[in-house]
């Protein structure tokens, strides 16, 4: 690998720590939820935790104790939880919803 080339990786590296890319999920709104209230927020699409990539999106379901509703969900390869409580604050705080 040239001299450039390894520059150009590591400045897009950096850049990518810098600018996460930003994806819509959706989540329960709240969470005792009844089934129906949902949200579509946008986050950086990073671990809050340690800033590794989230994982894939995937549909699924988000049980409250009486309802069903449909949402997404992700696993991060970390291995750390996003738990839908701490995405609903890290919505609140990130400035892009």
């Amino acid at each position: 690998m040239s001299e450039y080339t390894a520059k150009r990786k590591a400045s897009h590296i950096l850049y990518r720590r810098k600018h996460p890319p930003v994806k819509s999920v959706i989540i329960p709104a709240i969470r005792e939820h009844n089934g129906l209230y949902a949200m579509m927020v946008r986050l950086r699409w990073v671990c809050p935790q340690c800033d590794k990539p989230r994982g894939e999106r995937f549909d699924t379901l988000s049980y409250d104790g009486s309802r069903r509703l449909g949402v997404h969900g992700w696993r991060n390869a970390c291995g750390h939880v996003d738990k839908y409580d701490c995405v609903r604050q890290e919505a609140r705080e990130n400035g892009l919803n």
